[in-house]
């Protein structure tokens, strides 16, 4: 019985560690009002020593603050995004994202989001 919890438990220890290790993997790019960028990896350290049963994780703080609703932040439902067929569908879904939180409502006139799918006045989709 030892030997199969045992068993168990080193299975679930490295389900945890592959799964942060995908966390590892991402990366996120901000850009503020002004069009400074900024990228970030969403972890910003990372170790482990799976003979000693030991594991190092470390959030990024600039990410943490946002997750954590001290830093402004857009949430965009990816199955949503998925869901949508068209560039300009998906481009125009994320910048209403941006500008509103999920349970929000507010009034967008075509020209917003005209302006939003083509920046340059007079640009088509014949034209992209």
């Amino acid at each position: 019985m030892w030997a199969a919890n045992r068993r168990r438990i080193a299975i679930i220890r490295r389900s945890i560690r592959e799964s942060i290790e995908r966390l590892w993997t991402i990366s996120i790019i901000a850009q503020d009002s002004h069009g400074r960028r900024q990228g970030f990896r969403l972890l910003s350290g990372y170790a482990s020593d799976t003979d000693r049963g030991k594991l190092y994780v470390a959030l990024n703080p600039m990410l943490a603050k946002a997750v954590l609703g001290e830093l402004p932040h857009a949430r965009i439902n990816l199955s949503e995004v998925r869901a949508l067929k068209g560039d300009l569908a998906r481009l125009i879904h994320q910048r209403l994202c941006g500008w509103l939180d999920p349970g929000q409502s507010a009034r967008a006139g075509i020209d917003t989001l005209c302006g939003y799918a083509w920046p340059v006045p007079g640009q088509s989709v014949s034209s992209l």
